[in-house]
């Protein structure tokens, strides 16, 4: 059972199943990702008080402006991939861009949710690194729907 305080943060990160967030992301190319990523970082800062903890804005900005051009040019790439390989070259780097950007934001809603929840390690309210690392947005997604679901 959550305590009312980690009830709060997290019917506040509550937002979708981890399904509908693959879905979206794959169709949108990553768009819906970063939109999913500002969503959330805007609800956890509202906890977070302590100057230097918030995700910053401008990180955020950064995403969703990399999701864009990285899309931009996935589309460019579909169409003249095979005949141009600089696009394709482009296609990758901005792609990586963006997949090293959601990792790195996952690690610091780890952080974060870690510190708010007053979790320790190996206990179910732990956010884990690891899986951070290899999922990204969408372990985020999946560890806030677990905890969620564990207190309904």
């Amino acid at each position: 059972m959550l305590a009312p305080h980690q009830k709060e943060i997290i019917e506040a990160l509550k937002s979708e199943s981890t399904w509908r967030l693959v879905f979206l992301s794959i169709i949108t190319l990553g768009i819906y990702t970063a939109f999913y990523i500002k969503r959330q970082s805007r609800a956890l800062n509202e906890y977070l008080t302590t100057p230097g903890h918030r995700i910053k804005e401008g990180f955020i900005q950064f995403i969703l402006v990399i999701a864009f051009v990285s899309a931009a040019i996935d589309v460019v790439d579909l169409i003249y991939g095979e005949d141009d390989p600089t696009v394709a070259a482009f296609s990758a780097g901005g792609d990586m861009l963006f997949g090293l950007s959601v990792i790195f934001w996952a690690f610091m809603m780890c952080t974060r949710l870690n510190y708010l929840l007053g979790a320790a390690k190996r206990t179910p309210l732990w956010s884990s690194k690891l899986w951070a690392f290899l999922f990204g947005a969408l372990y985020i997604n999946y560890k806030v729907n677990t905890l969620w679901k564990r207190d309904v």
